[in-house]
């Protein structure tokens, strides 16, 4: 009796010693490895999509907030640039503000993406998207009447001479730009998943 009862005990110690860890292992095994490649190039797409509109408050947000700054610079270059010079360094300012506030966020948008997808590729077309929607944004909140002069001065005087090459280019160069970064940031992420799904 004792004997059968000692084999049966060392039969079950191991089951009820290894249970809970090995379900929770499993669990999250499960977790990285088909929660994150259920999302791909559609949710890439929507992202970028939304993240570009997202983005482009801050732009336009700063052209708004320096109203009177971006007004007088169009009223001098609407004039021959006549005390524009004076101006250069604030909208210099300003606008590096801005470019560098765009590359940080289309960066986490492809950081995004790659931690949902597991992939880098939906990362280069999510930036591209978000580039493409940033700078479509951009030009169109040019054409609002009390939008500040600046950028749309300088834009209608460019645009008077070749009007599609002066959308086409910006919005090819938006693009591409965007999902140059965006792909970085997805390859911070994607990576990581790639790294533990080697390990699992």
């Amino acid at each position: 009796m004792h004997n059968s009862e000692r084999r049966h005990s060392s039969r079950r110690l191991p089951e009820d010693r290894d249970f809970s860890p090995i379900d929770e292992t499993v669990e999250e095994d499960y977790q990285e490895e088909h929660a994150a490649p259920r999302r791909g190039w559609t949710y890439a797409l929507i992202v970028g999509l939304v993240g570009g509109i997202i983005t482009v408050i801050v732009p336009v947000g700063i052209v708004i907030l320096n109203a009177s700054l971006f007004n007088e610079a169009g009223s001098a270059a609407s004039k021959g640039g006549t005390g524009l010079s004076a101006l250069l360094g604030p909208l210099l300012i300003w606008q590096c503000v801005g470019v560098i506030a765009e590359i940080i966020l289309v960066f986490f948008i492809g950081r995004h993406i790659g931690k949902m997808t597991g992939k880098r590729w939906p990362g280069l077309v999510g930036g591209a998207v978000a580039g493409a929607v940033i700078n479509l944004l951009i030009l169109a909140a040019q054409y609002i009447p009390s939008y500040p002069g600046m950028l749309r001065t300088i834009n209608s005087n460019h645009m008077g001479y070749d009007p599609i090459l002066a959308i086409v280019v910006p919005l090819a160069v938006y693009a591409v730009v965007g999902a140059i970064i965006s792909f970085f940031g997805a390859l911070t992420t994607a990576n990581k998943y790639s790294h533990s799904q080697q390990q699992g």
